[in-house]
Parts: C-alpha cells; sequence; structure tokens
C-alpha cells in the first residue's frame, strides 16, 4: 500500500479547486497523513478489544500466572502502539497541548489497567483458589461460578471454615464491584480519546 497516495489525491483535489476557482470550501486540509490517521485508529479499535475481553476474563476463564503474565505484555504493546501511532499523527500538527492531552488520557488508561491486570486478577484468581482449597477440604464439589453458593458437609472444624468462606465471598463481591468501577473507568476514557481523535485530526467537510 503507498502510505502517502491518499493524502497526495487529498492534496491534489484541494488544490485543483483553488485553481478552477470552485468552492474553495468544500475541502479542508487534512491536518494529519490519513493513512497514519487509520493506523492510529486501527491501533485503538485493537487495544479497546484487548480491553473488552480482559474485562470479562475473571467470569469465562481460569486465571493463572501465565495468563496473566500474558495480559500484561498484550497491554502494554496494545499501549505503546497506540502511542507511537498518535506521535506519528501529531507530528504534522505541532501543537504541544494537544500532544499533552492526548498523552494524559493514554496515560489514565494505562494506568487503570495496569491496575486491573496488576491487582485485581491476580486478587480474583487468589480468591476463587481459596475457595476451591476450602470447598475440597469439606468434601464440598466445585461448580465453576457457583462457588460462593457451597453447603458444607460436618467436618471437625465446620464452624472456623464457615466463617472463612464468608469472608472469601464478602471478599469476591467487593472485587466484582472493583472490576466494575475500572471497566466503567477504561470505556469512559477510551470514548473520550476515540472523541479527541474525531474532533481533532479528523478533517472537517462542508458543502
Amino acid at each position: 500500500m503507498d502510505l502517502n497516495k491518499s493524502q497526495k489525491d487529498m492534496e491534489s483535489l484541494y488544490n485543483a479547486k483553488l485553481q478552477d476557482g470552485s468552492d474553495h470550501h468544500a475541502l479542508a486540509r487534512c491536518p494529519v497523513d490519513t493513512d497514519k490517521l487509520t493506523l492510529l485508529q486501527y491501533a485503538i479499535r485493537q487495544w479497546d478489544h484487548f480491553l473488552a475481553r480482559v474485562f470479562i476474563i475473571p467470569t469465562t476463564e481460569i486465571l493463572n500466572a501465565d495468563t496473566l503474565d500474558q495480559m500484561s505484555l498484550e497491554d502494554t504493546e496494545h499501549y505503546l502502539d497506540v502511542k507511537i501511532q498518535l506521535s506519528q499523527c501529531l507530528r504534522r500538527v505541532q501543537n504541544p497541548a494537544l500532544e499533552r492531552k492526548f498523552d494524559d488520557i493514554c496515560s489514565k488508561i494505562r494506568k487503570a489497567t495496569y491496575h486491573h491486570i496488576s491487582t485485581i486478577l491476580p486478587n480474583f484468581a487468589d480468591n476463587r483458589r481459596s475457595l476451591v482449597e476450602l470447598a475440597r477440604k469439606n468434601n464440598q464439589a466445585v461448580f465453576e461460578g457457583n462457588v460462593s453458593n457451597m453447603k458444607w458437609m460436618s467436618s471437625p472444624d465446620l464452624e472456623l471454615s464457615q466463617e472463612y468462606k464468608e469472608c472469601l465471598v464478602l471478599e469476591r463481591k467487593q472485587l466484582k464491584l472493583d472490576l466494575v468501577r475500572q471497566r466503567s473507568l477504561v470505556r469512559s476514557l477510551l470514548e473520550h480519546l476515540k472523541k479527541e481523535v474525531n474532533k481533532s485530526l479528523i478533517p472537517s467537510q462542508s458543502n
């Protein structure tokens, strides 16, 4: 693909409009290379899709250290890809205030997702592991997604087990609340990033 073709086509059309004197405002100059803008939008969509999957993992998959490490690596790669594509787009704009705005949005998304992947998800994994071990200790079968509703059979330390189970269930509820808050924050920030790209980097056209 010729990375400059779309931009050249737009410039040629713009210049032709000026030369023949027809409708000077039909096409505004694009502040960024259209191909670079496409790459930026693709990078944001990929990050968005990755994060959508990350936030439903606690209810669909069993987490382990390898899975968490892989998610952390992927999150870093998506974040850096968006930052690189933004840098390419903003190179022609020469607007420090706009650069700071985009950097601030991306940094907030990164901070929220890093906290989710490095703290909330490992806590989910530890919580589930503890519930499963407690269930096995009390001779209970474990049904995925229903660990908090188990009833305990008689055992020498039944009272202690029940107390521990109640603490684990409360912890799980709190983790789910934290997950919902983090997911809402990340969704809001991603939408903000997309709107700023549309408002600041996509050329306006008038008929």
